[in-house]
């Protein structure tokens, strides 16, 4: 995440470090944050004071903003869950009108981003199915739990030309292009 107020890059990524096996199963790694080192042009991080979360088992964290807080998607299994804080370097706490902070099961390895000139979310994630897709649900606000009835297609293997429908794609990201 590229903060607005430094300019500088801010990473977010699960500290499994010392854990054997996958990093997904860890019971008891923090989410944290490193932000870049002055000058080193994004080739260099300082790991940030604290903890952005304690959550088990969640991984492939995805930040943005909204205009009022941050917004960090974590991928638990086929479940996003979705936290919030106030500041990107504070303490994010589960979205408490979802139950256990969970915005869907209809798949993980969630990207989001906020669309300010329609007030909507835009939540991107693969399913689970073989092959996979990379789905996208636009709503409202965190108030329900999103269905797989919520989510499109957006990209799948038979959209690039020379690939198959048979082929999965995952792990969504998004960028804005300014």
């Amino acid at each position: 995440y590229l903060d607005p107020t430094t300019g500088k890059i801010v990473l977010f990524y699960l500290a499994s470090t010392g854990f054997p096996g996958d990093p997904a199963q860890c019971t008891t790694c923090p989410m944290r944050s490193a932000t870049e080192v002055d000058g080193s042009d994004g080739t260099q991080f300082t790991v940030d004071d604290n903890n952005r979360i304690l959550i088990s088992q969640t991984t492939d964290p995805d930040i943005f903003y909204d205009g009022s807080q941050y917004i960090l998607y974590l991928s638990k299994g086929a479940q996003v869950i979705v936290t919030t804080s106030s500041s990107l370097k504070g303490s994010y706490t589960k979205v408490s009108t979802l139950s256990d902070g969970v915005l869907t099961t209809a798949g993980g390895i969630p990207a989001g981003h906020y669309d300010a000139a329609t007030g909507k979310y835009w939540t991107y994630l693969h399913n689970t199915t073989s092959p996979s897709l990379i789905k996208r649900a636009i709503h409202s606000d965190f108030s329900r739990t999103l269905t797989d009835a919520d989510f499109s297609t957006v990209i799948s293997g038979a959209t690039y030309s020379g690939l198959t429908a048979t082929i999965s794609v995952q792990s969504p990201g998004f960028a804005v292009n300014q």
